[in-house]
C-alpha cells in the first residue's frame, strides 16, 4: 500500500522470480497489470548478454505458478531505457532531487523509521 514501509525481512525469497511474484501479490489488484507491463531492470547485470531474456522467462514461469498472478504472466514487459541501465538508478534519483517543493529525506528520517516519500501518492509522477 502507498506509504507502507516494507520490513527488511518481509520477503523470505530464495530467488528474484519468487520476490517478483510476492511483490505482485502484495500490490492492489488494480495496479498489477500496469506494474507487470513496466518492469525496469537497472545496474550492470542488465548489460549481460542473455540476462533480460532469461529473466523474462523466469519471471513469466514464476508468475504462471502463482494462482493470483497467472493471468498476468503473458503481459510481462520490460520498459526500454533511453540510457545505460548502469545509470538508471542515478538518473531517477537526480530527477527526484530536482523536483521543487519536496521535503528532504535524510539519514535521520531513515533511521527514525519515517517511510520514503511515495511519488505516486504525492503527485510527482
Amino acid at each position: 500500500a502507498p506509504g507502507q514501509q516494507v520490513e527488511p525481512d518481509a520477503c523470505a525469497c530464495g530467488s528474484v522470480p519468487e520476490a517478483f511474484v510476492q511483490t505482485l501479490e502484495a500490490l492492489p489488484i488494480d495496479v498489477r497489470a500496469a506494474v507487470v507491463q513496466n518492469i525496469v531492470v537497472v545496474g550492470g547485470p542488465a548489460l549481460l548478454r542473455g540476462m533480460l531474456p532469461r529473466l523474462a522467462l523466469e519471471l513469466q514461469a514464476a508468475a504462471m505458478q502463482g494462482e493470483n498472478t497467472r493471468a498476468l504472466a503473458e503481459r510481462l514487459r520490460f520498459t526500454p531505457l533511453d540510457f545505460s541501465p548502469i545509470c538508471a538508478a542515478w538518473t531517477g534519483a537526480a530527477i527526484y532531487g530536482a523536483l521543487e517543493g519536496l521535503q528532504d529525506y535524510d539519514a535521520n528520517a531513515y533511521q527514525s523509521g519515517q517511510p520514503v516519500p511515495d511519488w505516486a501518492r504525492d503527485g510527482f509522477v
